[in-house]
């Protein structure tokens, strides 16, 4: 299953009809044809007040490459960085807590971009990758079109100094490390797609 956010609506796209519910999914598309496809998410895109979207076909990979074909696709990295006292990074970014992440350069690779990205955000030295806890889905709008951002997210740690400094020429106003028993902070005031980060990573469990 794919879970594509648009700010608090998600648009899932499954294989599995059982895991689609009346109560939780607002919307039910059965993948036909690409445009009957294209339809259905432009104008749940354009339609505000509908929660959620449930995208049903029986081959996966059809559907999810029939999809990326609606969108300027976006490729981006990011991560979550623990330190040696046992807490993780959180930013804060137009007033909402975030984690760092950019947009890949051409030539990169996502690892290399993640690590960059953190260090360029968080005023640190460079961090070693662990492993990749997965990758997260949003559409947002860019130049009135919508755009699909992939981030792949990596765990990562930091043995240096606890020092941080927030990238302000990339509007974040905040650096800090948390402990796991804050998380409420952030899960108040954060992106569905952060919270799935988290939630990988075992800081919080739905």
């Amino acid at each position: 299953m794919y879970q594509i956010y648009i700010n608090n609506r998600v648009i899932s796209l499954s294989d599995d009809l059982e895991k689609y519910s009346v109560q939780k999914y607002r919307l039910f598309y059965k993948y036909n044809e690409a445009s009957g496809l294209s339809e259905a998410i432009i104008s749940f895109i354009n339609s505000d007040n509908t929660p959620s979207l449930f995208v049903y076909h029986t081959n996966m990979q059809e559907l999810w490459e029939e999809f990326r074909k609606i969108f300027r696709v976006i490729e981006a990295a990011g991560g979550l960085v623990w330190n040696k006292a046992g807490r993780f990074l959180a930013i804060k970014r137009f007033g909402k807590w975030d984690l760092p992440k950019g947009k890949k350069n051409e030539e990169e690779s996502t690892e290399i971009c993640a690590i960059r990205e953190v260090s360029e955000e968080c005023g640190i030295n460079e961090p070693e990758i662990k492993n990749l806890l997965g990758i997260t889905y949003h559409i947002y709008f860019l130049k009135g079109k919508p755009v699909l951002k992939e981030t792949s997210w990596f765990e990562m740690f930091h043995n240096g100094p606890d020092r941080l400094i927030p990238q302000t020429g990339e509007d974040i106003t905040e650096a800090r490390w948390f402990n796991p028993d804050k998380v409420s902070v952030i899960t108040k005031n954060t992106y569905p797609s952060i919270i799935d980060v988290l939630e990988k990573a075992r800081i919080i469990t739905r």
